[in-house]
């Protein structure tokens, strides 16, 4: 099994802002939650917080990206079960 990092990313179209909230293993779940002031990123049980972003959040359509780079000569595969987005109520 070959594992790499795994990175919150959050941008405006001008900057970034990168943060790294862990190592990839075989199976992992992520969430994020999208407010108009940040972006909280958790891991795991999907309860653990992982990083918290202020700056560079997108104020457009929020746009998810899953992706892998290849550094070596070795075959790397990722694959993505699946992505679902829910909007959270407040009362």
């Amino acid at each position: 099994m070959k594992t790499g990092k795994v990175y919150a990313v959050t941008g405006d179209g001008a900057d970034e802002t990168e943060t790294e909230i862990g190592d990839y293993d075989q199976f992992s779940q992520y969430m994020l939650v999208v407010s108009s002031t940040n972006v909280k990123f958790y891991t795991e049980d999907l309860s653990t917080l992982r990083a918290t972003h202020t700056t560079n959040i997108p104020t457009d359509d929020l746009t998810l990206k899953v992706s892998i780079k290849n550094q070596t000569a070795d075959n790397r595969i990722l694959k993505c079960d699946g992505i679902s987005l829910m909007r959270l109520r407040v009362k």
